[in-house]
């Protein structure tokens, strides 16, 4: 599996996507609401849970799930200190994710839509596309994210019980 760069390093790769740091909004939340996604074998559920970030850098280095043909999506490989993904609580290593905001424009007009885009069969590019088209020019003031976390992925709080 190869290692993809972090996000905000990507970003100058994508440069009609991006804006200048100083204009990006710094704030972040994370919600509250998890739900159970699947039972595993052995009685254990994997976790979906929503997070709103400001707008990007986010701090969060993701990687292709996988190789080769068609793509399974992207996990959370690293959290940058400081940085958004950290600071929100919520997201943790292994954590993939499902779901994230992106722009869409209208087949042939200057229209656009935010939209949720299904990130479970998309490649690292694509994904990383689609979260930094979030932008304050198409009146974006976040990026909405879903993640599901597998049942084989505890957290210490949840290992302790």
């Amino acid at each position: 599996m190869k290692i993809i760069g972090v996000l905000f390093a990507t970003m100058s790769a994508v440069q009609s996507w991006t804006v200048p740091p100083n204009s990006f909004t710094r704030s972040h939340t994370a919600t509250l609401s998890s739900h159970v996604l699947r039972m595993a074998d052995d009685g254990e559920s994997d976790m979906e849970y929503s997070v709103s970030l400001g707008l990007p850098p986010l701090g969060i280095v993701f990687e292709d799930i996988g190789s080769g043909f068609p793509p399974k999506g992207v996990e959370v490989i690293a959290l940058t200190s400081g940085g958004q993904g950290e600071q929100c609580g919520k997201i943790e290593i292994g954590d993939r994710l499902k779901t994230c905001s992106a722009v869409k424009f209208i087949s042939g007009s200057s229209n656009f839509d935010i939209v949720d885009v299904d990130c479970t069969q998309l490649d690292f590019d694509t994904v990383v596309s689609a979260i930094t088209s979030n932008q304050p020019k198409f009146k974006c003031q976040s990026v909405e994210m879903t993640f599901i976390r597998p049942a084989t992925k505890k957290t210490d709080e949840e290992a302790s019980e």
